[in-house]
């Protein structure tokens, strides 16, 4: 190392230990210790609601709701970026335009649906740069479908349930809607032609122009129009030019159903996706757009806070200045900044309930997760502790966040174009002609330095520079690594923790699984747990918890489904996961979900169950049962969708190669069983992907030359719609038994397209989410008892 490079290094080590100093004392605290996971829920079995008595479960040290911290903050305390607004693509002035519009016993008949919106202009309008200032407050959280914000260093929820008390909109569970109501049945005129003619879009802009007239209208169209500019114009609204979806106007055709929909879950769905969606970087500059209905939170801040309430100027209407029946109400931000600076300022972190909005009794989700950071917040909110800005630390600077700016706009002639143009390019508004002149005069030459008297100043002089570049460069590397480092250390604690708080107390989900499952209660197979310990890079200390005796069907199971927790020296916890017979790997998190949903967007848990059951309900069942059926995981006949085009160009069909990799996995899979199709196995079950958001259960019997469909979600599409969905398995499976070819009964196996017939007196889902777990029972089913088995589920 050279006397350069040494006081390079001493160098960053000083500008580095002033900002790591807190930082690494914070860490210190937050180690882990080893912990064990129990798996708590074993797939497709029935669990006991109570464990078994010679049940134990060692998990080292307890977590504690005392050692769950107050989740970070997003931005650090005072570090926050200083952000000019947030893009909104509403605009309030539509409830003006309907309140005009409408008589007052139409207003009457929409108000019970749209609630405390129509009373908007009595409250203050939207401010674009509270909300951004709301949105950088924003505490990390790993709720999927809330927000909670800081103000006066005090929490705030934003939530489905603030969201229906300030709007008072229906924020119920999304019904399964007919599609009779939402596309125009054969031979019925769409209703888009009675509400808009001709036209081929219609825009919540056009809408306002058609209310603006109001008087030329029937009352049927003003009241329809006016629901629409509301939802579409105002609520659920995605772009500046966004178009009158044709499903809505045709569910407009029975107004009483579209008045029913629960809008207010829907409006909030969108705005906390976006929400959600948008980065730390998006966050830091000077504009953020989100979609939907953001002014809900500046509403929820307002009630929440009701100093808030008082700092709001005179109420004008800026375009005419008059007086009006339906002024605006515009807040005094300096107020509210000042507000935001004190300490004792009464704020309700949770919004009361209100009587008059009684369409908030149910604001859960499905796929809502815990957070304990959050609970031991809501125990305090409960307990009544008076919060302070202390309380919340962690976050990143706004100053460490690389935000690029926004291109210069030039304007050349009709059309904007974004410059790409240095700093050192053509200054603004000089022209062309006199560019060129300035160049021949000689203004624009550059003066190089004389390098023959001073080249070592020069050469010094850069290097320096050079130095002070790599030093800054390189400790901001540093600071964004060790800021990474501490978010995922603590999202990861988190995760620990809600995984043994559900492993421990929660019985929910074993709930869900026998009221699911309905099948007998069997004992819990203890899997047996290893943790790995990383002690150094080249040591590693393997602890083993020994098994708990339970029935023998489970033994082989238990030894291959392995948990496994890797942590790193200081107890960091890396990962955790589940290996599964047939080569998949699931995080814990995933396992967990499955009672509750299988996504139909990742293969990878689906095909996790299938292995499990295949290896759990077939393989070590009696023989006579299950012998003869099969069942192949879900990317088996999606693996036949991309070779259907090629297929149909084939003339001569019988010489059409299939895929390598697809019939050596069918070779394999025999080999390893010892048995082929036709000879050994009649019946080969999978779970199949439908519009990417439903599972159906696909039965082929080999014997009788037919494929037949499990359909836990009849009422979503009818029979007829679904057979050419599955078109290309009923005529491309018989060529590829015969080019497998495993024993002659294959090889002669008739080439007549499989025999399409659909099942739907089976048990129905309730959800779609539910539509994997039921699929893989009817598989289940039919494999042990058949048609009567499956029947016994309806």
């Amino acid at each position: 190392m050279t006397a350069g490079d040494s006081t390079a290094r001493t160098d960053f080590d000083m500008h580095l230990d002033r900002r790591f100093r807190r930082r690494e004392t914070e860490e210190r605290r937050r180690r882990l210790s080893t912990i064990s996971i129990f798996p708590t829920a074993t797939l497709l079995t029935s669990l006991p609601t109570s464990p078994p008595p010679s049940l134990t479960l060692s998990l080292g040290p307890a977590v504690s709701m005392g050692d769950i911290e107050l989740p970070s903050r997003l931005f650090a305390d005072r570090e926050e970026p200083n952000g000019d607004r947030v893009n909104q693509y509403f605009k309030l002035y539509a409830i003006k335009v309907v309140l005009k519009a409408l008589q007052p016993s139409e207003l009457e008949i929409i108000r019970p649906c749209f609630g405390k919106l129509l009373d908007a202009y009595s409250k203050p309008t939207f401010s674009g740069k509270l909300a951004h200032f709301l949105l950088t407050r924003q505490l990390n959280v790993n709720k999927r479908h809330e927000i909670w914000v800081i103000f006066a260093g005090k929490p705030v929820r934003f939530s489905l349930r603030e969201f229906g008390l300030v709007t008072g909109l229906d924020c119920r569970p999304l019904p399964t809607l007919d599609r009779a109501l939402l596309k125009a049945p054969p031979g019925v005129t769409p209703y888009w032609f009675t509400l808009f003619g001709g036209e081929d879009c219609f825009t919540g802009e056009m809408l306002l122009a058609k209310l603006r007239r109001a008087r030329s209208l029937t009352s049927e169209l003003r009241i329809k129009y006016a629901c629409l500019l509301l939802v579409d114009g105002l609520l659920c609204r995605r772009s500046y030019h966004m178009k009158i979806p044709k499903a809505h106007c045709e569910m407009i055709r029975d107004l009483d159903v579209f008045l029913k929909y629960p809008w207010g879950r829907y409006s909030f769905d969108m705005t906390m996706r976006c929400i959600k969606s948008r980065s730390l970087i998006q966050l830091a500059q000077q504009t953020v757009t989100i979609q939907g209905f953001i002014h809900a939170l500046v509403l929820v801040l307002i009630e929440s806070v009701p100093a808030v309430g008082s700092a709001v100027g005179e109420a004008t209407e800026p375009k005419s200045g008059d007086e009006d029946e339906h002024p605006v109400i515009s807040l005094k931000l300096d107020k509210v900044w000042d507000l935001d600076g004190e300490k004792e300022v009464f704020v309700h972190s949770v919004l009361p309930l209100d009587a008059n909005v009684p369409c908030v009794a149910d604001c859960s989700w499905p796929d809502e997760v815990t957070d304990p950071s959050v609970e031991v917040m809501l125990t305090k909110i409960e307990e009544g502790v008076s919060f302070s800005r202390g309380m919340f630390v962690g976050g990143v600077r706004a100053s460490e966040v690389q935000v690029e700016p926004p291109p210069r706009v030039v304007a050349k002639g009709k059309r904007k174009l974004r410059s790409t143009q240095p700093d050192g390019g053509m200054s603004r508004g000089e022209s062309s002609r006199s560019k060129k002149q300035r160049v021949r005069t000689g203004r624009a030459r550059s003066t190089l330095p004389d390098l023959n008297g001073g080249s070592a100043d020069y050469i010094s002089t850069i290097a320096e520079s050079m130095k002070k570049v790599q030093i800054d460069l390189y400790a901001q590397l540093c600071v964004e690594m060790k800021s990474m480092e501490l978010r995922l250390e603590k999202s990861m604690k988190a995760t620990v923790a809600t995984a043994v708080s559900d492993a421990i107390s929660s019985r929910d989900v074993v709930d869900k699984v026998l009221r699911v499952i309905r099948s007998p209660r069997m004992h819990i197979p203890l899997l047996r747990l290893m943790v790995l310990r990383e002690v150094d890079p080249l040591l590693r200390r393997r602890v083993d918890v020994p098994p708990i005796a339970s029935d023998a069907k489970f033994l082989k199971l238990s030894q291959t489904i392995l948990p496994t927790i890797l942590l790193s020296t200081y107890g960091i916890l890396i990962c955790i996961t589940f290996a599964f017979p047939d080569g998949g790997v699931l995080s814990h998190s995933d396992l967990l979900s499955i009672p509750n949903c299988i996504p139909p967007d990742d293969t990878r848990v689906m095909d996790a169950c299938v292995s499990f059951l295949r290896v759990s309900r077939v393989n070590n069942s009696n023989i006579a049962a299950t012998s003869r059926a099969d069942i192949l995981p879900s990317t088996f006949h999606g693996s036949l969708a991309p070779m259907y085009a090629k297929f149909k160009k084939c003339r001569r069909k019988e010489t059409f190669e299939f895929d390598a990799a697809l019939l050596r996995s069918v070779a394999v899979r025999s080999s390893a069983s010892g048995r082929t199709w036709l000879a050994d196995i009649h019946y080969l079950y999978s779970p199949f992907n439908i519009d990417r958001n439903r599972w159906i259960a696909v039965m082929i019997d080999l014997s009788a030359h037919c494929l037949t469909v499990f359909d836990s979600t009849a009422n979503v599409r009818r029979g007829s719609r679904l057979k050419p969905e599955l078109e290309f398995i009923c005529e491309m499976f018989p060529y590829l038994v015969r080019q497998v070819g495993a024993n002659e009964v294959m090889k002669n196996f008739p080439l007549q397209p499989l025999v399409f017939a659909r099942n739907t007196h089976v048990a129905q889902a309730s959800t779609l989410g539910s539509s994997g777990v039921l699929s893989l029972l009817f598989m289940e089913a039919h494999a042990l008892g058949g048609l009567e088995e499956v029947s016994k589920m309806y």
